[in-house]
């Protein structure tokens, strides 16, 4: 079992967080990745063809992780705007949040308030590695 630095757990959020399908060899701890092609259909895949392939080939040798869905994406917009102070800004998250299309009127807002938009990105890297971090415990659970 590799061992999990907050460096590589960091690591690990940041390629999901990008839409990577994110592995790592069981042995070595070597971090593995490739993009997730729900996430970004246009990728050049025979660019990948070689990480895909030596990951396929050893599977049972490696923890596959996976990103948030779009609920739990969502879920962590809403801890974010509930963590905010009361006022015009947590209202306006709030709204967005409850109209169609929230992802991008989330986006929309915070490009007002750029010291919340720096918050908001700290925030969302922590909830991933906690993400990473549950997904570990997990993988250590059913190995033991």
């Amino acid at each position: 079992m590799p061992t999990f630095s907050e460096s590589k757990i960091k690591e690990i959020a940041e390629f999901l967080d990008m839409g990577f399908l994110c592995y790592v060899h069981k042995q070595t701890g070597e971090i593995e990745n490739y993009p997730d092609e729900l996430k970004m259909p246009y990728f050049e895949e025979e660019l990948w063809e070689d990480v895909k392939k030596k990951i396929d080939d050893d599977r049972e040798n490696f923890i596959e992780f996976e990103g948030m869905n779009s609920n739990e994406s969502f879920r962590v917009m809403e801890r974010f705007v509930d963590s905010l102070e009361e006022g015009e800004v947590k209202n306006r998250l709030s709204y967005a949040l409850n109209q169609s299309k929230p992802f991008k009127n989330f986006r929309y807002e915070l490009d007002y308030y750029d010291d919340i938009k720096n918050r908001w990105f700290d925030f969302k890297a922590s909830e991933t590695n906690e993400w990473v971090k549950d997904q570990i415990d997990s993988y250590n659970e059913n190995t033991e």
